[in-house]
């Protein structure tokens, strides 16, 4: 953790919020972890973790497709990514179900109750596909899982309000697993660290909000970590004061 806080800052001492498959958050003094919140693993805790993100996002959608619900951009994305094809190729038109046009073998001459029941509706449909998510998730591994939290993102930024939804709580959760390692008025630098925090898009950006609004504070988002340790590493050697200049200090990569 403290390499992930220099990544984002030259300073000694302050907060480091990690998310990416997992999430924890981290006061730093003179560069050292002091406190830690969080980072209870995928199962008990990580809140608002890839992990956490990617799990809310397949719930979500499981429950819309059996209960019947329509398609959404969440749905659309994550079915296609568990499952290689989109919610469509179960669609209604595959078996005749179609919503607009004619019909193939002309008007109809007798009425609708002679065909009887259709043998599989839009809820047999979604409740088939939301079976096979189901299936495909309880056997995949942690990362698995985490990797669909980039889509909650994208359907966030097209509208869709379930991942907005989601999006929201993740921020909050994070924020909170920040407070529980920072005092309040503290002006000390936040770093943002993990693939969920660094990755442009509405996490980061709903995350970078609410911490904003709570502490008058700095909060850079960590560039290389590679670089951070070669520099903490040169700290040791070398002694600060002839110590390379921090890497952001060369390549600029916070953003306050």
């Amino acid at each position: 953790m403290p390499v992930a806080f220099a990544a984002g800052t030259p300073e000694p001492s302050g907060t480091v919020l990690i998310s990416g498959t997992g999430a924890v958050a981290a006061a730093i003094e003179d560069r050292e972890a002091v406190a830690i919140a969080d980072g209870l693993g995928w199962l008990l805790g990580d809140r608002g973790s890839g992990y956490w993100l990617g799990r809310r996002a397949a719930e979500s959608v499981v429950r819309r497709l059996a209960g019947g619900e329509p398609d959404t951009p969440l749905t659309h994305l994550i079915v296609t990514a568990v499952l290689g094809h989109g919610p469509q190729k179960h669609g209604p038109q595959k078996h005749g179900l179609q919503k607009h046009g004619p019909r193939e073998h002309g008007p109809r001459e007798h009425g609708p109750q002679e065909r009887g029941p259709r043998e599989h509706g839009p809820h047999e449909e979604g409740r088939s596909l939301a079976n096979a998510v189901i299936r495909s998730l309880q056997s995949a591994p942690p990362a698995a899982v985490a990797a669909l939290a980039p889509h909650v993102g994208t359907a966030a930024s097209q509208g869709d309000p379930v991942a907005t939804e989601i999006v929201t709580e993740a921020a909050a959760l994070l924020a909170e697993t920040v407070a529980a390692v920072r005092r309040p008025g503290d002006t000390t630098p936040i770093v943002l660290a993990g693939s969920v925090l660094t990755t442009p898009g509405p996490v980061r950006e709903a995350v970078h909000d609410l911490l904003s609004r709570r502490w008058r504070a700095p909060i850079a988002t960590a560039g290389s970590g590679a670089g951070a340790a070669a520099w903490l590493a040169a700290r040791t050697l070398l002694g600060p004061a002839a110590t390379p200049a921090h890497p952001l200090l060369v390549t600029s990569g916070a953003d306050e």
